[in-house]
């Protein structure tokens, strides 16, 4: 256990939310709150409120300082997920509220405050290892019961953004006015470093199919065509587009059980980190978070997922008095899967490595400094899991390929 001295803002903000909820004369202990490779875009520290009679535990998540600063958009970053917590999330609870619906999408930690000042940004939220939750081991494939589940919650997330569309659009388009470009978005219009990064990425994936020759192919062709990739993904949405996590790695994932013994299949979802939140298709969640989480036998029944995802998008959609069939009707929705699956199936290829590795070799964001490592530096990296490495990534490209979707 590693004490961690915040700074004085943060001190302040502390105290203040102690106040709000009734804590007289208390004190405040920090630690370190997650290993290497839990967290890349901010500093995590689990906080305590004690006053002798009653005890808060939070997360502080705060932002970097220093020359990361000027190589990723933190700023942006926190911003994002500031005003999704504070407007997104309040105008989601009063249209689901408003309409009754049975299972709203909730599934988020509860939010205590907030620092948006520069170089100071940071969030407070429940710390949700108090209620049980728990993370996923990033290293294995997710079973049925954990992807169903996650599917079941992006669902329920989707559907209130295509109610609010369908009943509140001007309020729709207001809440969603600064949410249409990604916080990336000019480093995938900047050749230079996207060509960087992708050959990082694809560099890994070339070197698991050496003896490969026809794959290789299959792959070159793929790279080469990753720049219309991005350009479809990243231009102006079309008309069906929600409200999107954009982050769905199992690190943003966390999962309660009824029996703390049993963790086979988890009885509530909360989502976590939302500073890759935008407008998009809802089919970018799904890609984003299936490929790179299921097993061999997982992807090769994606359809039934899909349909499982389907439903539950129907059944909340038809409690905001939606029509699901003139919505988003399935047809609808494997036109978006086949639209954004090479996207799905990049980002899987860049993040299996970084779920594979161990802490100590995990990438160091704060590594980079002026006239040192530049951000491709720090994640070009190999894991020391080769085999399990190679094994996924050659599960994933041949469902890819069979399916047509490489």
């Amino acid at each position: 256990m590693t004490l961690v001295e915040l700074t004085p803002g943060q001190r302040q903000l502390i105290d203040k939310i102690a106040k709000e909820n009734g804590f007289k004369d208390h004190q405040v202990k920090a630690i370190i709150g997650s290993a290497k490779g839990d967290n890349y875009l901010g500093v995590i520290t689990s906080v305590t409120i004690e006053d002798g009679h009653n005890k808060l535990e939070l997360v502080l998540k705060s932002s970097h300082v220093g020359e990361i600063r000027n190589q990723v958009p933190i700023r942006k970053a926190y911003q994002r997920e500031i005003f999704v917590y504070e407007q997104v999330f309040t105008k989601f609870k009063e249209i689901q509220e408003e309409y009754h619906i049975s299972e709203p999408f909730d599934s988020y930690a509860k939010l205590y405050g907030t620092c948006d000042t520069e170089s100071s940004e940071c969030l407070v939220m429940e710390d949700l290892r108090e209620s049980g939750y728990k993370m996923w081991n990033r290293k294995v494939p997710m079973n049925p019961e954990h992807i169903s589940a996650v599917l079941r919650e992006y669902a329920k997330l989707h559907a209130v953004s295509f109610a609010m569309k369908e009943k509140q659009p001007e309020a729709f388009e207001d809440l969603t006015q600064s949410m249409k470009k990604h916080i990336f978005d000019e480093y995938f219009h900047d050749a230079e470093k996207t060509t960087q990064f992708t050959d990082t990425v694809m560099g890994s994936i070339f070197r698991t199919f050496l003896d490969d020759p026809v794959t290789t192919e299959a792959l070159k062709g793929f790279k080469e065509r990753l720049p219309d990739v991005f350009d479809e993904v990243f231009k102006q949405p079309a008309k069906e587009v929600v409200i999107d996590h954009g982050d769905g790695w199992c690190n943003n994932l966390m999962f309660q059980y009824e029996n703390q013994l049993d963790t086979t299949s988890p009885s509530t979802v909360r989502i976590i980190d939302w500073q890759l939140s935008k407008i998009s298709s809802p089919a970018m969640d799904l890609v984003h978070f299936f490929l790179v989480h299921s097993s061999k036998e997982v992807l090769y029944d994606y359809e039934n997922y899909l349909k499982l995802y389907h439903e539950t998008l129907s059944k909340n959609l038809q409690e905001f008095s939606c029509d699901p069939e003139t919505v988003f009707p399935y047809s609808t929705l494997l036109e978006h899967w086949n639209k954004v699956v090479k996207m799905g199936i990049y980002m899987a290829f860049n993040m299996m490595k970084i779920m594979l590795c161990d802490s100590e070799e995990a990438p160091d964001l704060t590594e980079i400094s002026d006239g040192g490592k530049n951000i491709m530096d720090v994640m070009n990296f190999t894991a020391k899991d080769t085999d399990t490495f190679n094994t996924r990534i050659k599960d994933l490209v041949e469902f890819s390929i069979e399916n047509e979707f490489l």
